[in-house]
């Protein structure tokens, strides 16, 4: 399999349920999704069946794709991307339609190179490059949702070093 963007800096992201699918970000090209399936000769092989709307930065930096579920339930997966100029975006991880549907989030500034988000408590969090960092809810229930249908708020936490003697 070859990936039909630039190259890749991070791991893939993987989605098990409904099929099972594989996402890949190119440096400066959309996420892409692929399904597994197999030649006619029964070789397992990846199908690309859509991309995100979406183009990641074009250099390295991109966070590896994160797929989370509500309680490992099918329909209920979303996909993450952390891309260090557009910030944290997020998709329902399975087709809508043949269309990866994005689901809105608050801007992320300042996000660090290669991260991708923690998620604990119904939160995500972010770090930052210039010292914070962004909590925010889980969209609800972590189903798929229609474009527009959320939007969160950020709580942006300074922290303090601390020296250890």
């Amino acid at each position: 399999m070859t990936s039909g963007g630039g190259s890749v800096f991070a791991n893939s992201g993987t989605y098990p349920l409904e099929g099972g699918f594989l996402y890949i970000t190119p440096a400066g090209d959309n996420t892409q999704v692929y399904s597994l399936g197999h030649t006619n000769t029964g070789i397992p092989a990846f199908t690309l069946v859509a991309q995100t709307p979406d183009t990641s930065a074009g250099r390295p930096g991109t966070g590896s794709a994160t797929v989370t579920t509500y309680q490992g339930q099918a329909g209920t997966g979303i996909l993450w991307v952390v891309d260090p100029d557009a910030g944290l975006r997020a998709y329902n991880a399975v087709l809508v339609g043949g269309v990866m549907t994005k689901i809105n989030l608050p801007a992320t500034p300042s996000v660090s190179k290669y991260q991708r988000p923690a998620f604990g408590n119904g939160r995500y969090y972010l770090s930052t490059s210039n010292g914070q960092i962004l909590v925010s809810p889980i969209p609800p229930n972590s189903r798929p949702f229609a474009a527009n249908q959320y939007s969160g708020l950020w709580i942006s936490c300074q922290y303090a070093e601390r020296g250890i003697k």
